[in-house]
């Protein structure tokens, strides 16, 4: 059987001290695919999770970096992106039918807008994006809107492209998709049609393996609303 069409975003601040809860919440929703920002890995250090491919653009001080982890069962195929400055890390490949892209921009500047709107612009197809572009702006449940939130704003009219999160207090998480057919309170995608809803998972506070899993079985069991975690299906 197919793995469901589920995708998962975590801003995980060190994947490799959180890979016992990592390997949980994977293990727990069964994504297809899930965007890691701020892996905190470098291009020499091996990093591996059983099941999953994995696709990274790391920083070389050991910060920063983004990372897509995709079923190993679902056939994958990377897409070719523009040299990247070291603020803005991104990995995208297709998978699926849909391309699914993760992103962590650690400090925004406006001239990373032209990147964004380009390599956007160079996707056919449906298209899902999702990462921690540490801006702010009224559309995604901020309090105040900065210059890059705005230009990111414009890329979205621009480009017809919806926002999935909750708006409830997000402030650096978005996540984003492009659909051919949609309706306002529901998108869809082209190819497959199905209706979106974006969930949260608990936030997983522990460092320590045992006791970050345990937190989070407790927490999904009282069903408690997280801060960096999202869900996607």
């Amino acid at each position: 059987m197919a793995p469901r069409q589920v995708f998962l975003q975590w801003n995980v601040r060190s994947v490799w001290h959180k890979k016992h809860d990592l390997i949980f919440l994977l293990n727990k929703f069964k994504p297809l695919a899930c965007s890691v920002a701020e892996t905190w890995l470098t291009p020499s250090l091996s990093f591996n999770i059983p099941l999953f491919n994995i696709l990274r653009c790391d920083r070389s001080d050991g910060y920063g970096g983004s990372a897509l982890l995709v079923n190993n069962r679902v056939p994958l195929s990377t897409l070719s992106l523009p040299v990247l400055d070291g603020d803005m890390n991104i990995v995208a490949c297709r998978i699926e039918g849909i391309t699914v892209l993760s992103v962590y921009i650690s400090h925004p500047q406006r001239r990373f807008l032209t990147t964004i709107r380009d390599i956007l612009n160079s996707i056919v197809g449906p298209v899902l994006v999702m990462g921690d572009f540490n801006c702010h702006h009224f559309r995604w449940g901020s309090n105040r809107c900065d210059s890059f939130g705005e230009g990111l704003v414009e890329i979205l009219d621009d480009l017809d492209l919806c926002i999935l999160n909750d708006v409830s207090k997000i402030l650096l998480v978005t996540a984003m998709l492009r659909a051919a057919t949609m309706a306002l309170s529901r998108p869809l995608f082209q190819a497959q049609t199905l209706p979106f809803r974006c969930a949260t998972v608990p936030e997983i506070k522990s460092r320590h393996p045992r006791g970050g899993i345990k937190n989070a079985h407790r927490l999904l069991k009282k069903g408690k609303r997280p801060k960096n975690s999202t869900m996607m299906r």
